[in-house]
């Protein structure tokens, strides 16, 4: 009886044992070799160590299986998953990661497959839209043959209008700029007044001139716009028969095949990113939490969303540590919210698009000079125009002085002729009062010697009478 509870006792320890891999751990070995290639965030160097998402966990997952601490090595680092691949099927390592499977699956070629973190979905970028000084320049490029009829619309009316109102003397057309400034201003209706017809020939003219000039307005502002929808709507991107840059063997590169696309496969990101901007791709899929972590590199180029595609992240395990395959998957099962922490505090989220289609974008765009000689340009022609302002504000307080100094010179020199003058016309006067009083002490004299011998024939002339009267009295006595 007691053999037999002893061999049920066994029996009961030993399936609970294999029901919890926390009773049961498997002896470890004290170094661990992994092959790896560069994939951020997943797993990357940085200050001579390996960092990332799946390093963070498997450190964790690896100590808790074996029970003690183990020295992980990520000694043999190769260039791209497809060395990496060819490190599974040497099995010169005991973990090959970050390798992918398509959701569901448990074997990578004919390996176990460990899933450590599922795949949001792909990033889509597309090629930056055209800038705003290249868009401008093609609509004035498309425009062009307009603006140069409308220019020799405006030279012929303005010659002909000069000519219809030059033959009559009420014409205020001196010549025949003058005439196409007319011709420029009326097509536009502005119409300043400054010029206009006098005669009946000319303002049927005009009336001529201002109906085709308001149609050739019309048709300049219906070409731009239709230069400028097009050429928005053709920057909306499309995978489908498109040449898209992809990881090469990667995810994003099936599908990219599977979309109908042209992929064209690169071995790093830094190379997706050349191919978008030197235009050899129209656009790149990228897994997101990578997208996300290069998402400083993508500043350039618009996000197109996500596509949906189910796949997953983790590492194979070698022959050399297949006895730990259950451990790992039973840690990774039950320790779900640590994985999710870990996982969200080394990840960056992409930010969205602020417009929905490429279109809105473009348009909202114009004025916005993103180019890189544009954003020379613009500082260029601003500080030109601040100089020649402030050089002509320099130059008319100047002329302002000078006017001011000269002014004040002028006046200063205007009182001195002045007192001059004064001075002068006072010294005229006292000669003139001079000569005056010496002329009437002269006539004064003359009419004295005048009077004296008025009155001396005055006297002679009454004694002479009184001597008359005398005699006459005493005769008549």
């Amino acid at each position: 009886m007691k053999m037999s509870a002893k061999i049920l006792l066994l029996i009961f320890v030993v399936a609970n044992v294999k029901k919890s891999s926390t009773l049961w751990r498997p002896l470890c070995k004290d170094n661990f070799n992994i092959a790896w290639w560069v994939l951020p965030p997943y797993i990357f160097e940085t200050n001579d160590t390996v960092a990332g998402i799946l390093p963070i966990i498997m450190k964790q997952m690896v100590q808790h299986c074996c029970n003690k601490q183990v020295n992980l090595s990520y000694s043999i680092k190769v260039a791209n998953k497809a060395e990496a691949v060819e490190q599974v099927s040497n099995g010169t390592a005991d973990f090959v990661l970050p390798l992918i499977v398509r959701s569901g699956k448990t074997k990578f070629l004919s390996f176990p497959h460990v899933t450590v973190v599922e795949s949001p979905g792909i990033a889509f970028y597309s090629s930056a839209p055209l800038s705003a000084g290249k868009l401008l320049l093609t609509i004035l490029v498309e425009a062009a043959p307009v603006l140069l009829l409308i220019t020799i619309m405006v030279m012929i009316a303005g010659t002909s209008y000069w000519l219809i109102e030059k033959r009559y003397e009420s014409s205020i057309i001196p010549g025949i700029l003058d005439g196409m400034w007319w011709a420029f201003v009326s097509m536009t209706t502005v119409g300043y007044g400054d010029i206009s017809p006098t005669t009946k020939k000319g303002r049927l003219a005009a009336i001529l001139w201002i109906l085709f000039g308001i149609a050739a307005c019309s048709l300049f502002v219906a070409v731009v716009s239709s230069v400028l929808t097009a050429t928005c709507l053709s920057q909306e991107a499309n995978i489908r028969d498109s040449e898209i840059a992809v990881i090469s063997g990667s995810q994003e590169h099936s599908l990219a095949i599977r979309k109908s696309a042209r992929p064209i496969p690169l071995s790093s990101v830094e190379e997706i990113v050349y191919a978008l901007e030197e235009g050899i791709s129209s656009g790149a899929l990228l897994d997101s939490y990578v997208a996300g972590f290069y998402q400083s590199h993508f500043k350039k180029f618009r996000l197109n969303g996500l596509q949906e595609d189910f796949f997953s992240y983790g590492f194979v395990v070698m022959p050399s540590v297949l006895k730990y395959e259950k451990c790992f998957k039973n840690y990774l099962a039950s320790r779900q919210n640590e994985l999710f922490s870990i996982v969200s505090k080394n990840i960056i989220p992409l930010k969205k698009t602020k417009t929905e289609s490429r279109a809105e974008e473009m348009s909202m765009n114009i004025f916005e000079f993103g180019d890189v000689k544009l954003h020379l340009v613009v500082p260029f022609v601003f500080g030109f125009v601040v100089i020649v302002f402030s050089l002509c504000i320099l130059k008319e307080r100047m002329r302002f002085q000078r006017k001011h100094v000269c002014h004040g010179k002028t006046a200063k020199y205007e009182l001195y002729s002045k007192a001059n003058d004064l001075r002068s016309l006072r010294e005229n006067h006292q000669r003139d009062v001079i000569q005056c009083l010496l002329h009437m002490k002269e006539d004064t004299e003359i009419l004295q010697d005048f009077c004296s011998k008025i009155s001396s024939k005055t006297e002679n002339e009454a004694w002479c009478g009184a001597n008359e009267n005398r005699s006459t009295m005493e005769t008549r006595l």
